[in-house]
């Protein structure tokens, strides 16, 4: 049977999962938002996609926003759904709905009317603070100041309780601490190494039950889930980082991710020793290169092209087999590139895992997305180039 924390993260994880299939179902009504700093105010009646390097937004939406970015700053206020990726994320105004993100670091500072599940290094809930149901944190550091109507889940390093949680809350953490200003009004169930430093003056409803995890070795809360804790916190990083950057992709170059696709198809063999031999030489490469000045920032620039050509080779790979997979059970030639992707992505996901062949099929995701993309980048090059 499933323990309360393996049901309670399983349980985020669908949540999670659900709107997602949301978002790529209806990735193409998206209004798309690009720019190095975008700031978007006044009302909207439809979805919003805002990318850029700054996104803020300061008006008012009927509708849901997908965000990816290196800051992203929600003021104004949200009639939907939020979901973003960025290395820093606040949440100044009212989300009427429900927000997911995964971020370096994640501040939270207003009301959310529905659930709440981050991803980040430091996360930190404002005093004013109000979620109007459930939270999940999966986090480095976790301060949690503010009013959380329903239960709260959080998994992470160092974990701080200073606010209001009317519901049972479920920690998985190396250092707990529960302030006098702390008020739950339900169970509090932990597991960690050593007792949590719980005030006198904090006030718990039910129970407070703590069960020890060696140094060591996995929480028999987890026994049965694959990955590990920590593992399970990056694998859901990535996976969501990996669509938002897929959405990115359909979003802003169709064509290209459609004609990387079809490479695919009809090359993979020749996409994966191509692939194979960019995964070898050019770290080797990179490596000569920074034995000089004047190659290190050649060689970081390089090192940062190899890093987004790992990214996205994947995902090239995960929307083929989705395509693939899909145009199998449908008559109709048109299939959706959201689906397809989600589709993908998760069969990638779930390949990962198994033993042994899951390394394999890492490394041959990566090989022939990477071949793939170099090849059409080749062909085009080669198209487009003058007759003489």
């Amino acid at each position: 049977m499933m323990t309360r924390p393996m049901k309670a993260c399983f349980r985020r994880i669908c949540l999670t999962l659900i709107l997602l299939l949301t978002t790529c179902a209806t990735v193409s009504a998206y209004q798309l938002k690009k720019g190095s700093d975008v700031y978007i105010t006044g009302d909207f009646q439809e979805d919003l996609f805002l990318t850029g390097s700054t996104v803020n937004f300061d008006g008012r939406i009927v509708g849901d926003i997908l965000a990816a970015a290196r800051v992203v700053t929600i003021n104004g206020n949200v009639d939907g759904n939020v979901l973003a990726a960025a290395q820093k994320v606040t949440v100044n105004g009212e989300i009427c709905r429900s927000l997911r993100c995964a971020a370096q670091t994640v501040n939270i500072t207003s009301r959310v009317d529905g659930d709440v599940v981050t991803f980040s290094a430091d996360m930190t809930l404002g005093n004013d603070a109000v979620i109007g149901r459930d939270i999940a944190v999966y986090s480095g550091e976790a301060f949690l100041e503010g009013t959380v109507a329903g239960k709260a889940y959080v998994s992470a390093g160092s974990v701080t309780i200073a606010g209001r949680i009317d519901g049972d809350v479920t920690i998985i953490a190396d250092k707990i601490s529960v302030t006098p200003d702390a008020v739950i009004g339900g169970e509090l169930n932990y597991t960690s190494q050593t007792k949590a430093n719980i005030a006198s003056d904090a006030q718990i409803t039910g129970d407070v039950k703590w069960k020890k995890k060696s140094r060591g070795s996995e929480s028999s809360d987890y026994s049965g889930m694959v990955p590990r804790p920590v593992g399970l916190f990056w694998s859901m990083i990535f996976f969501i980082g990996s669509l938002i950057l897929g959405i990115a992709m359909i979003l802003i170059r169709r064509d290209h991710v459609v004609a990387v696709a079809e490479e695919i198809k009809k090359n993979a063999a020749l996409d994966g020793l191509i692939g194979i031999g960019i995964i070898v030489a050019v770290p080797l490469v990179l490596i000569l290169t920074c034995l000089t000045v004047v190659g290190i920032p050649i060689a970081i620039a390089g090192f940062a092209i190899y890093t987004l050509v790992f990214l996205t080779g994947k995902i090239f790979v995960g929307i083929t087999i989705g395509l693939l997979l899909l145009g199998s059970l449908k008559k109709s030639d048109r299939i959706s590139l959201g689906w397809a992707l989600l589709v993908g992505m998760i069969l990638l996901a779930i390949g990962y895992k198994i033993p042994i062949v899951g390394w394999i099929a890492y490394v041959l995701a990566w090989a022939v997305g990477a071949g793939a993309l170099t090849m059409r980048l080749f062909k085009r090059k080669v198209t487009t180039a003058p007759i003489p």
